[in-house]
């Protein structure tokens, strides 16, 4: 039995696993966990609250949900009349040293701030500039912890105030918190994809998820402030396709052809001619070694111009130009990532066809790979089990009086046996605090994929 948990709506976030040392730093924070309470007056020693007389406000130690010591910061009355109209939970003189990075972590949970906002900085209180600590988080009613790496940007030996705050009524609650010396943090990119079971990186490499973590680029996009294409060009087809049930079909013509605006500062307007697919987000390969890109592509007219490309996260690009015939056939693409991030790209590319003639052609792309390998080696998905989900609406946006309506699809590649598969899938609101859940099982046979519209009415 295969079991997932889908959420809804994804944030993928990136840490570094810095090298192991012989001795831990010393936590820069005083009384970290809240517990010491020497005079005995119900306030943990080492912090104390910021504000005016229009803020009321208490610190208190208190317990946290395994009954540990943690702070207690609660607001009753809240009203904004100055730059001090705060509710702050602060230490002051944590020494902090220019150049080097540090970071910040705690656990926490909040009830009751106004836009569910709480501020983080530290200050030099000596001229209030920023020590390079100016971030925000959500509090959600569960504890959870959180993160943040800055680089001082001044010397503070003394004088420092590391704050939190918020501008309302409410209370947060703190635990665990600690300031250590730290590695400058990992540069990656915003969505990254792990490798799977098999040697291929690339998910939902045959389409049978549909659409889903597919989008498309534009080779020869002119450069300017824009963005690159808004989503897929093309439709998930059932004709002939090379592997499974489905391929990716790219018809581009003067009614279709997509078309590149900017008007700013001078008017462009540019059709667009090499309209690639592209994998979502940015896939894990190894600098140093081979690596070899490869796709079955076919075309309706034979010898039809087309691509694959490689975009590496900083680092050049790859390119390798093929003509593309009337049946399927493997192009292939070997090159040397200097980057540990890339993602793929295939299509038509008509940029090199007589450009006073309307562009035409239609491509079929299907089992495109990307390994650690000198050639390429028999086609297989990134996973037997593979899940997709998808909507109709650009962008997944929704009016807020219609139903939200999406696509599930899970495909096995096993060619022996089905695999039944429970998906457990999770409607947040913007404070991640689960609203819907509902557990679906499906059970595609041997070789096959199974798709379930998911359809919930409107709710406020």
């Amino acid at each position: 039995m295969w079991r997932f948990s889908v959420p809804m709506w994804l944030a993928v976030c990136l840490t570094a696993a810095a090298g192991a040392s012989a001795e831990k730093p010393a936590n820069l924070i005083r009384n970290p966990d809240f517990a010491l309470d020497a005079d005995g007056d119900g306030v943990p020693d080492g912090w104390r609250v910021s504000g005016d007389a229009n803020v009321v406000q208490t610190l208190s130690v208190a317990r946290d949900e395994q009954g540990r010591p943690c702070a207690r910061l609660q607001a009753t009355a809240f009203k904004a009349a100055s730059l001090a109209s705060h509710v702050m939970l602060c230490q002051m003189d944590i020494p902090i040293e220019r150049g080097r990075y540090y970071r910040l972590a705690f656990r926490a949970r909040g009830e009751g701030p106004s836009d569910d906002l709480v501020q983080i900085g530290m200050r030099d209180t000596r001229d209030w500039a920023s020590v390079g600590l100016d971030e925000a988080f959500v509090p959600t009613s569960d504890w959870k912890r959180y993160e943040f790496t800055f680089l001082a940007p001044r010397d503070c030996p003394t004088g420092s105030r590391l704050q939190f705050w918020f501008s309302s009524v409410g209370t947060l609650w703190m635990a665990d918190a600690e300031l250590l010396p730290a590695e400058r943090p990992f540069q990656g990119p915003g969505m990254s994809i792990e490798p799977g079971t098999s040697a291929n990186r690339v998910p939902n490499a045959s389409f049978e998820c549909g659409d889903y973590g597919w989008g498309s680029e534009a080779r020869d996009r002119q450069v300017h402030w824009g963005g690159s294409m808004n989503r897929l060009f093309g439709t998930i087809d059932k004709d002939r396709p090379f592997h499974g049930a489905s391929c990716l079909r790219i018809e581009l013509s003067p009614d279709s052809q997509p078309v590149s605006w900017f008007d700013y500062f001078e008017l462009s307007r540019q059709a667009i001619r090499a309209p690639l697919a592209a994998n979502l987000g940015f896939l894990k390969v190894t600098p140093g070694r081979t690596h070899t890109l490869s796709a079955y592509l076919r075309a309706e007219t034979a010898g039809t111009p087309g691509l694959l490309a490689v975009r590496q996260f900083r680092g050049r690009d790859f390119e390798q130009a093929i003509a593309i015939g009337r049946e399927w056939r493997r192009h292939a693409l070997t090159f040397t990532p200097s980057a540990e991030w890339c993602y793929v790209l295939a299509g038509p590319d008509l940029r090199a066809v007589d450009r006073q003639a309307a562009p035409r052609a239609t491509v079929w792309v299907d089992a495109v790979q990307l390994e650690t390998s000198k050639t390429p080696t028999p086609f297989a998905p990134r996973c037997p089990i593979e899940i997709g989900l998808s909507t109709k609406k650009i962008g997944n946006v929704f009016d807020w009086e219609e139903p939200l309506e999406f696509a599930l699809r899970v495909s096995n590649s096993d060619p022996d046996r089905p695999r039944p598969v429970d998906v457990e899938l999770c409607l947040v609101d913007f404070g991640d605090e689960p609203i819907w859940r509902e557990t679906v099982r499906l059970s595609p046979e041997a070789a096959s994929s199974l798709a379930r519209t998911i359809r919930l009415a409107p709710d406020a």
